[in-house]
Order: structure tokens, then C-alpha cells, then sequence
């Protein structure tokens, strides 16, 4: 553990340039002091702005950086508690990690074991959850596997697998991932009520779903716009799984929810032109899928089948994404383009089921990035290109 002179020197140190504080030496700090406050300052930094609690807490050690960029934040954090409407029972988080996901979810239980096979993970939970007085968490050095074998039944089972191979390469198939859940699903739900899978965004849903079986609820959660990670929710005879979107933002939390069968059922009508509105579906409503499902709830027309762009009206003001004001709509000949982009020397440009980059239509329209006015190259219903000029509702 650090020493009182380390996280002094780590605290008066806290917003330097690390690269730079390396060449200017520790000063009276040994060698592998010195060292290792570079690296909880390097740390720290990383963590500012999605755990602000624990940035500001010094006596908190954090671990590698591998393992502060793959935690969860507070706000995701926050909400996997929230699935637990009352605190009772027993939590076993079977991947620790850095112990964020477990400090949050173990607020809604009467008790907790957090399990690490990696002994320095291990070794900052047990000081960590010292220093935040969490003493209803035990915490376990071995691994999801073989605790699993022993553990009596529980309310709940969380587990985060690693999306890096042995190697340490990526992976993308959820049997890849370590531990490898897709063998471990059935005794996790002869053992517990409810089985929390944290998967990553990159993996494809429905291929997760099928492979895991059982799950009644899926969560695919981003904030602020950015897709951060997906839930499973599993339980016992589970024959339906409901997909929530949810965005978490600064003014508050955008839900949607629907299921995959419903989604495929669906066949709607699709927008002949645009309408007074533009609806710009959230990353998670997108990851998820919802692309008919979206248009049937909120009561808009969908531009093209593989454009997920939406028009209407009508104001929808509760739509889960961006809504704008259509303010005009230009065909890509030069005539028009002159006409409806003329003096616009700065705009925020998307593209949508487009043949061309954002960043080479922008350099073809001469336009910088940034502004007020909003742009959207898109293809209609009848396979014809537009630019769409709007406005921030």
C-alpha cells in the first residue's frame, strides 16, 4: 500500500503532465515510490470524469491501466443498482475487477462477495473496501469457476467477462470471452434468482442472446449519446426477452423498450418526404435495433428501410434522440446546393445510408465543422439523395 509521503506527493501532483513530472524526478520519494505515484496519477486522470467519487477519495489505490479504462463509470454503475427496486439478499460479483460495478450493486443487498482470481486486484479490493467501510463485502481470491462450485444459492450473480483473450487480444464472440459464460449460465441459474451479464457493446445482440438462453431483459446503455455496455438479465424459464434502450444524459434518462419478435413483425409505411421534424434515433435505440419499433411508438415515418433517420409533423418532444427542425430540403445539384447552403460556411454534418464519408462531403461542400445549422445526407424511400438543412429543437 502507498505511503502517507506518496499520496502526498500523488495529491500535490494530481493535474501535472506525467510525462513531464517523470522527467523532473520524485524529488525525496524513492525510486518505486516514485514510480508508483506516476502511475495512480496517470490513473486518477483517467478516472475524473466517469468516477468523480472515487478521483477525489486519496486513500482509494487504483489499479493497471488497462483495468481503469475498462471499469464502469458511476452513472452506469448507478444504474445497474436501480434494476434492484429494495436491498435484500446476497450479491456474488464473480469477476471484481476494480470493484466499481460491485461497490455500486452491493448497496442493494444485505450482503456481497466480490470474487478476483488476479491477486493486485484482489489485494486493492480488500484495502478499498476498507477505506470505504464497506464491511458487508467479503472479498474471495479465486476464480468465477471454482467459487461457483461452492457457493450456496443467492438473489443475485454479477459477472463482467474479460473481452481479451489469454494473449491479451481482443475478442468479439461472448464463448471467446474469459470466463466463458456461455458454459457457466445453467449452474449460475441453478444457484442464484437472477444471473447480471455485463456484455460489450461490440458484440451482436441477438447472437449474445441466443447463446446465453433464458434472458427475460436486455440493457443496452449509453451516456451521453455513446454506447457503453450492454446487460443481460437472465432467470430461470425465461421465454421472452424485452431490449430497453437507455441513454443516460446530463438532463436526465431516455428508456425505450421492445422486443426483437415485435420488431421483425412490424411493417410500416415509409415518409414520401420530409416533414416539418427530423428525429435522430439515440446510440442505444440504434445498437439495439429498434428501427421499426422506434417509428410505431412515437408515431413517425421512417426515411428509407437502411436510412435511420424519422420524420414527422408533429413535434415529438419525448422521442430517445435528437429531434430537429427541417428548415429545407436540397437535391445534391449545384443549383440547389447553392441555394440552400449559400453563405453557410460552418455546420454539423451526418450522413445517413449515404455513398459518401462525412468527412469528403464535407471537404466537397466547403464546410468547417460546428455551428447552428445541422445537416443530414440521407437517401429517401425512393432511393433519391437529399441534404437536409435544420435546427436544434
Amino acid at each position: 500500500m502507498l505511503s502517507p509521503e506518496t499520496i502526498s506527493f500523488i495529491s500535490a501532483h494530481l493535474t501535472d503532465d506525467v510525462a513531464a513530472l517523470s522527467l523532473k524526478g520524485g524529488g525525496t520519494l524513492p525510486h518505486a515510490d516514485f514510480q508508483s505515484a506516476l502511475a495512480q496519477i496517470k490513473a486518477r486522470q483517467a478516472i475524473r470524469a466517469k468516477l468523480p467519487s472515487w478521483y477525489e477519495n486519496m486513500q482509494l489505490e487504483l489499479p493497471v491501466q488497462l483495468s481503469v479504462e475498462q471499469s464502469s463509470s458511476e452513472r452506469t454503475a448507478s444504474f445497474k443498482a436501480s434494476l434492484f427496486a429494495e436491498k435484500k439478499g446476497v450479491l456474488v460479483d464473480l469477476t471484481g475487477g476494480m470493484g466499481v460495478d460491485c461497490s455500486f450493486l452491493s448497496q442493494q443487498f444485505d450482503k456481497t462477495c466480490y470474487v478476483e482470481r488476479n491477486a493486485d486486484l484482489y489485494a486493492l479490493a480488500r484495502h478499498n473496501f476498507g477505506v470505504l467501510n464497506r464491511q458487508d463485502i467479503t472479498v474471495e481470491h479465486t476464480t468465477a469457476e471454482e467459487f461457483l462450485e461452492r457457493m450456496p444459492q443467492v438473489r443475485c450473480i454479477f459477472i463482467d467477462p474479460a473481452r481479451r483473450s489469454d494473449s491479451g487480444q481482443k475478442v468479439f464472440f461472448l464463448s471467446d470471452c474469459q470466463p466463458d459464460v456461455t458454459k457457466m449460465i445453467d449452474m449460475m441459474l441453478a444457484k442464484s434468482d437472477v444471473v447480471l451479464i455485463k456484455l460489450s457493446p461490440m458484440l451482436d445482440l441477438k447472437s449474445a442472446v441466443e447463446s446465453l438462453r433464458c434472458v427475460s431483459r436486455v440493457f443496452v446503455v449509453s451516456v451521453d449519446n455513446e454506447c457503453k455496455e450492454m446487460l443481460a438479465w437472465a432467470e430461470k424459464n425465461a421465454d421472452k426477452t424485452e431490449i430497453e434502450a437507455v441513454n443516460l444524459t446530463k438532463k436526465g434518462m431516455q428508456r425505450f423498450a421492445f422486443s426483437f419478435d415485435d420488431e421483425q413483425a412490424l411493417n410500416l409505411p415509409y415518409a414520401h418526404a420530409l416533414s416539418a421534424y427530423l428525429y435522430e434515433p439515440n446510440a442505444s435505440v440504434m445498437k439495439a435495433g429498434a428501427f421499426k419499433s422506434v417509428a410505431q411508438a412515437f408515431s413517425v415515418n421512417k426515411l428509407h428501410p437502411n436510412t435511420h433517420l424519422y420524420t414527422s409533423d408533429r413535434l415529438v418532444t419525448d422521442f430517445p434522440g435528437r429531434v430537429f427542425r427541417v428548415k429545407a430540403v436540397s437535391s445534391f445539384s449545384k443549383s440547389d446546393l447553392k441555394k440552400h447552403l449559400g453563405g453557410i460556411k460552418r455546420a454539423n454534418l451526418t450522413v445517413r445510408n449515404f455513398p459518401v464519408s462525412a468527412e469528403k462531403l464535407r471537404a466537397q461542400l466547403k464546410l468547417k465543422e460546428g455551428g447552428e445549422v445541422y445537416l443530414f445526407a440521407a437517401t429517401l424511400h425512393d432511393d433519391s439523395r437529399v441534404l437536409v438543412i435544420c435546427e436544434k429543437c
